[in-house]
């Protein structure tokens, strides 16, 4: 779990600079609020406003278990 988490991190961190530098748009998509959090906190520190910056969130349903077989 840990190597997983760093993982993302990394990829954020990566992703979030090409945001800051206009060469990407981001979708994160996770089940997990702390990732959210993470986005969140590491869009301030690069000064990403939320409103302005092409970064997006979605939830993975099938992880959260909003879909359940009737």
């Amino acid at each position: 779990m840990r190597e997983t988490t760093a993982a993302f991190d990394g990829c954020l961190d990566t992703l979030l600079r090409g945001v800051q530098a206009g060469r990407a748009e981001l979708m994160v998509g996770t089940h997990n609020r702390s990732s959210v959090e993470g986005v969140i906190e590491r869009m301030n520190k690069l000064g990403l406003e939320p409103e302005e910056a092409h970064v997006y969130f979605g939830q993975v349903s099938h992880m959260s278990g909003i879909w359940r077989e009737a």
